[in-house]
């Protein structure tokens, strides 16, 4: 599993580059149950919590020590506000990662590596009630892909804004080997996890969905080089995801 994750992890990075504009969903997409969609549940998460505690320390070293201490500034409130900016900025980033997984570009990208006709094969899987139910397991995991380029986009949008923060802070972006030990462990966790659901829950159709989930990810990365230019999520830069981020940074003495 751990190899699923990095590259999760690190095409999420990559996939931060690009941003969209999307209107709302009406009906459940394919793709929604690989990303996450609760905010709280995946910034609380284990990986959720080291990256929050990375951006309190980036947050912290980046402010005025002058205004820290006139508005009575420490640890705790960095912390706080580490936390709430993940959590309200990962809307944006989920559903940046559902439209590239639901773009033409992605749907070319699919077929080429899966053979023609595996989008409607793929559908198939994901409507049975055991991958579902497999998915539900996996949902820590598959978080880490939002958190990740939640991370990069925070850090791009303030690059584009001026940039204000003294470091980057994402686990992946960074590599500290902390957070690669807390990768293998949770990466033990889930394959601990997966074994015992298969073993209680077998179908058929398990063994394409883990064929395909492999190759996810190989996919998200190469969707763009057969999507239009014109597509807005093409156009679109982090600025757009991360609205706001100057003003919120300047209330906590990051000017």
């Amino acid at each position: 599993m751990r190899s699923f994750l990095l590259r999760a992890a690190a095409s999420a990075v990559l996939l931060a580059g690009w941003a969209f504009q999307a209107g709302a969903q009406r009906e459940e997409l394919q793709s929604d149950p690989i990303f996450p969609r609760d905010a709280i549940a995946a910034v609380d998460s284990a990986w959720g919590r080291a990256t929050a505690a990375r951006l309190a320390d980036v947050l912290l070293s980046s402010a005025d020590p002058a205004c820290k201490e006139k508005r009575k500034l420490g640890a705790d409130e960095y912390q706080a506000e580490a936390r709430k900016l993940l959590i309200d900025y990962f809307p944006a980033v989920r559903k940046h990662l559902v439209a590239t997984a639901e773009s033409q570009g992605f749907r070319i990208a699919f077929e080429l590596k899966f053979g023609d006709g595996s989008m409607a094969e793929w559908k198939a899987v994901l409507a049975d009630p055991v991958v579902r139910k497999r998915l539900a397991v996996m949902q820590p995991a598959l978080g880490i892909s939002v958190i990740e380029a939640l991370a990069e986009q925070i850090w791009m949008a303030d690059v584009v804004n001026g940039g204000r923060l003294k470091r980057r802070f994402g686990p992946i972006a960074t590599g500290e080997p902390e957070l690669l030990k807390l990768m293998d462990r949770l990466d033990s966790e889930m394959d601990a996890s997966l074994r015992v659901f298969d073993a209680a829950n077998p179908s058929p159709l398990v063994p394409r969905f883990k064929e395909v989930m492999d190759g996810w990810w190989i996919v998200m990365d190469r969707a763009r080089s057969y999507e239009p230019r014109s597509s807005p999520w093409m156009l679109s830069g982090p600025q757009n995801l991360i609205r706001g981020l100057p003003a919120r940074l300047a209330q906590i003495c990051i000017n």
